[in-house]
């Protein structure tokens, strides 16, 4: 930060400061960082922008453009004709109003940077570049890039990749690669946000858009990622051979053209492999449970280490029924379920007897 700022340390009211949209969507282990803070005080203070309500303005339309929201100014708190904006450290505002709502004495006033008169640019810009002790996760971080850069290239004609991933802080790559993926289709980030895709292979597949694989094709390219079991780095290599041969002019007609036989053959490859990925996965858990119950058997364990005994492992076996719900209607059609759907209400009732006596 330059310290054409004047940047002063202060003790502020955590109420009297405004959070506003950030890079950063989910905030995880905020109970975990508030004990922290507990024992340990507060490390590193927050940083705080000393706004008048003219820059409160302008830096309020930049934060609806940026993040796509709808921020109104008259909401915010004003303290003595200034707006006092939360730049950097929301994670630890979060705990410190948690300590704070816990009626914990020595928690009124959070130490603060203030930083009057900073230009409103700076402060994206220092949000795009702060969040290194717990990292923002890719995918949240790539929308927020690709929605700043669309802003700054809108109202700054000609800034490139490179000068843009200066502004922020990160490599030119690092930047492009968000830039995909934030360009991908939604039913494509939306796996990534609820964590059923990974980001690395999320920005395969949008390595694969950029080079002109798109609406069908792009697709059956998303459902082969998903069914099989492959880590980043082996889809990469896949992507990598895939493109170039498809540069090379070495590919088939049947990766060119999309009839139906082909549609055909990839429907059966996808039934192949839906069942080696599940035979698979059951196969591991099932191994895993046959040495449990043998170790029960011969009494080398007993009744204090079954995991039924511990909450979380319980939630674990909850999730799984919650799955397998899910899917017998896709079973209906081919089987009758009505025995396998007794069975799960019936190891439903158990779980929520066993919930009880943990809890109890």
């Amino acid at each position: 930060m330059d310290a054409q700022y004047k940047a002063d340390e202060r003790y502020l009211n955590p109420q009297s400061i405004n959070v506003l949209p950030q890079m950063r969507r989910t905030f995880e282990k905020i109970d975990e960082l508030a004990d922290s803070i507990f024992r340990n005080g507060l490390i590193h203070p927050v940083t705080v922008a000393e706004l008048s309500l003219d820059e409160t303005r302008k830096y309020v339309e930049i934060i609806n453009t940026v993040h796509e929201s709808h921020v109104v100014v008259e909401d915010l708190v004003c303290s003595d004709g200034l707006y006092l904006i939360l730049v950097s450290g929301e994670r630890r505002m979060r705990a410190y109003r948690l300590l704070h709502t816990r009626a914990i004495s020595g928690f009124d006033f959070i130490r603060s940077t203030v930083c009057p008169r900073m230009n409103l640019e700076d402060l994206i810009d220092l949000q795009g570049s702060e969040n290194t002790n717990d990292p923002v996760k890719p995918e949240e971080e790539a929308i927020f890039y690709h929605r700043y850069y669309r802003f700054l290239h809108e109202t700054k004609s000609g800034i490139t990749v490179a000068e843009f991933a200066r502004k922020v802080g990160r490599s030119s790559q690092v930047v492009t690669t968000a830039l995909r993926f934030a360009k991908l289709p939604q039913y494509i980030q939306d796996c990534v946000f609820n964590r059923t895709l990974q980001y690395g292979i999320a920005c395969e597949l949008a390595r694969l858009q950029a080079a002109g694989i798109e609406g069908e094709l792009l697709k059956d390219w998303f459902i082969r990622s998903a069914l099989h079991t492959q880590n980043v780095e082996a889809f990469r290599t896949t992507v990598k051979k895939y493109l170039t041969d498809l540069h090379s002019g070495q590919t088939s007609l049947v990766d060119m053209f999309v009839t139906e036989s082909e549609s055909e053959m990839r429907r059966e490859q996808r039934r192949r492999s839906i069942e080696k990925n599940t035979s698979d996965m059951f196969y591991a858990s099932n191994a895993y449970f046959l040495r449990l119950l043998y170790l029960f058997d011969q009494n080398l364990i007993g009744l204090e280490d079954s995991p039924f005994s511990m909450s979380g492992p319980l939630g674990v076996f909850e999730k799984q029924i919650e799955l397998l719900k899910k899917l017998l209607p896709h079973l209906d059609a081919l089987l009758n379920i009505t025995e396998a759907q007794e069975v799960i209400t019936e190891s439903e009732q158990r779980i929520k007897k066993l919930q009880k006596r943990i809890h109890v």
